[in-house]
């Protein structure tokens, strides 16, 4: 029951194209990067869920809004959080 994490995994968005254009099979292209996206505002057990989220490109942010983080606002439910990730560019490796 507990056992949900938030994973991620960054693509080079030229070998997507790639395979559109018919240039790499669909299975060749391979992440540039991956792994479990540690969010804040997480329970002692569950978690609380990304639901909804943007990229700003022009000022590299992430916007990541999580489910049920606030649990000041009210005792019965919790509010959710918006949590703003400054990026910095990612290289292939």
């Amino acid at each position: 029951q507990y056992d949900v994490y938030h994973h991620y995994w960054i693509w080079d968005m030229n070998d997507l194209l790639d395979v559109e254009k018919k240039k790499k099979k669909a299975h060749e292209p391979k992440p540039i990067h991956y792994g479990t996206f540690q969010i804040p505002f997480q329970p002692s057990r569950g978690i609380n869920n990304i639901v909804g989220a943007d990229f700003d490109e022009n000022q590299n942010k992430l916007y990541i809004l999580i489910s049920g983080a606030d649990r000041l606002q009210s005792k019965y439910e919790g509010a959710p959080v918006m949590a703003v990730f400054d990026l910095i560019n990612i290289t292939k490796q």
